[in-house]
């Protein structure tokens, strides 16, 4: 799984921005399987503008970008309250791993009480 970071910018006629919510709900209602979104995180970034953290399943960062940047585009074009917005950054990240070997991975597995 790979996570894609895309950045979108409103209509210019300056319609009221949706809710974050009713943008997340818009994009998964937008995807198809061939897109193999996993998650989805979208928050209000500055001045009416979304930051959007998608991840999709894809065996590298450019199949990802590829995948998210379709999802995107279908959303915006059937969804009314994403009409005009524009797509300022879509690209894959590498986000670090967790570790789990001790003494996180102890913590994860519960091997420590929580006193």
């Amino acid at each position: 799984m790979l996570a894609v970071l895309i950045r979108m910018t409103p209509a210019p006629d300056g319609e009221k921005a949706p809710s974050a919510v009713l943008v997340e709900e818009v994009v998964w209602a937008a995807a198809e399987p061939q897109d193999r979104l996993e998650h989805l995180t979208v928050i209000d970034d500055m001045a009416g503008r979304f930051g959007i953290m998608a991840f999709v399943s894809a065996g590298d960062k450019q199949r990802a970008t590829v995948q998210a940047r379709g999802l995107i585009d279908r959303a915006v074009m059937r969804a009314g309250a994403l009409r005009g917005w524009s797509v300022v950054e879509c690209s894959a990240m590498d986000l670090p791993r967790v570790s789990l070997d001790p003494p996180f991975g102890d913590l994860a597995m519960g091997a420590f009480p929580l006193d």
